[in-house]
């Protein structure tokens, strides 16, 4: 089952559009891969139209077959095969020739995110140019351009997250159709952003080739022509076959608009500047407020602390008077308790009163000394 898919070019690094994905909570799933490959009419045939040949690592049973668009009707042809119509095309070499220097490929790895599936790949052109990162979104469970739309734009924006507001022309025109969305459509979309790609390194002098045994380059038309009729170079005259002859393609290196970098350069300096300005004022009114709130919690304690100056105030004004109303009499004396009186029956017992007895005692030794006198 497919849903609808949006694919766009990034302008960022495969590993931080990796671990963002990763970051929102999406599961990487399987390796990703999409190639694409034109066959072109052989010297110009006429009635041939370009054919592009596609395979999605989705889809691992099945080739993908794009034709330009007729220029009379603008209609295109297209179909799903199986996997062995590659051996087809590679037996129509008579009309058709395999434009290898134009090859794309992208390979990535695929996620799942809820109801969302995506797919990011490095592209590459000819297996050696790196040329730019794509990300597929599809969104599982709508097929209907109409209903699914919205959702899905919705969730590629938040997903890139960079303020670039995109739109694909290919989905609008699909939904003003009220069109089924189909997988080529998907490689519709890669084709429209391999072309771009292409076109930002344009190859030229496609019809330029070399003498292998010396390395001489002319004009492939001209020198078959030269080495069918006399074997040999036309600048240095060695001996060479038509078999040693062999095809270059050139790359286009885009001239730098210096001026163009400079206004670039001054834009990015005015937005830092901007940045610079609007940290700056975020940090004051953040101070600021700090501030603010330091001040108030300072009245706020003060407040307190003016509370509790007075109430222990009180606390001691009350003290202090209960203290001087306690006063202490110094001319206090206990009172006297009587002495019990002896019964009768002690007197007439002849009991010697204690007093009695101990002066006896204290006396007894001066009459013993008053005796000693006498002798």
């Amino acid at each position: 089952m497919h849903g609808l898919v949006w694919i766009v070019e990034i302008n960022e690094s495969l590993k931080s559009i990796k671990e963002r994905i990763i970051k929102n909570g999406a599961i990487p799933v399987r390796p990703f891969h999409v190639d694409y490959l034109c066959y072109r009419p052989k010297n110009k045939a006429q009635g041939i139209r370009p054919v592009s040949l596609f395979h999605h690592s989705a889809y691992p049973a099945s080739s993908f077959l794009l034709s330009s668009p007729c220029l009379e009707t603008g209609k295109m042809a297209k179909c799903i095969a199986d996997r062995g119509f590659d051996l087809i095309l590679l037996k129509l070499k008579s009309g058709l020739e395999a434009d290898n220097s134009g090859y794309f490929e992208s390979d990535g790895m695929e996620y799942i995110h809820g109801d969302f599936k995506i797919r990011v790949g490095a592209a590459s052109m000819a297996n050696s140019k790196f040329k730019g990162i794509t990300l597929e979104v599809e969104y599982v469970p709508f097929a209907l351009v109409e209903y699914g739309i919205d959702f899905l734009m919705e969730y590629t924006h938040a997903l890139i997250n960079d303020g670039i507001k995109r739109q694909s022309t290919h989905l609008k025109y699909l939904m003003d159709k009220k069109d089924q969305y189909s997988p080529l459509d998907t490689m519709q979309q890669y084709k429209e952003i391999f072309t771009e790609m292409r076109n930002r390194t344009k190859i030229i002098g496609e019809n330029f080739t070399t003498l292998k045994t010396c390395g001489h380059v002319f004009h492939y038309d001209c020198v078959e022509q030269w080495v069918t009729r006399s074997k040999s170079c036309p600048v240095c005259r060695i001996k060479t076959h038509s078999n040693q002859m062999l095809k270059l393609f050139f790359e286009q290196v885009p001239t730098i608009d210096v001026e163009k970098l400079v206004i670039e350069n001054q834009k990015l300096l005015t937005k830092l500047e901007e940045n610079q300005r609007m940290t700056e004022e975020l940090k004051y009114d953040t101070l600021q407020k700090q501030l603010i709130e330091t001040i108030v919690e300072k009245e706020e304690y003060e407040r307190n602390l003016k509370v509790e100056k007075q109430f222990h105030k009180r606390i001691l004004k009350s003290m202090k008077k209960e203290s001087s109303n306690c006063t202490i009499d110094l001319t206090y004396s206990p009172p006297k308790i009587p002495r019990k009186k002896r019964s009768k029956r002690t007197e007439s017992s002849g009991a010697a009163p204690k007093d009695a007895k101990d002066s006896e005692s204290k006396d007894q030794p001066a009459k013993e000394a008053d005796e000693l006198e006498k002798e």
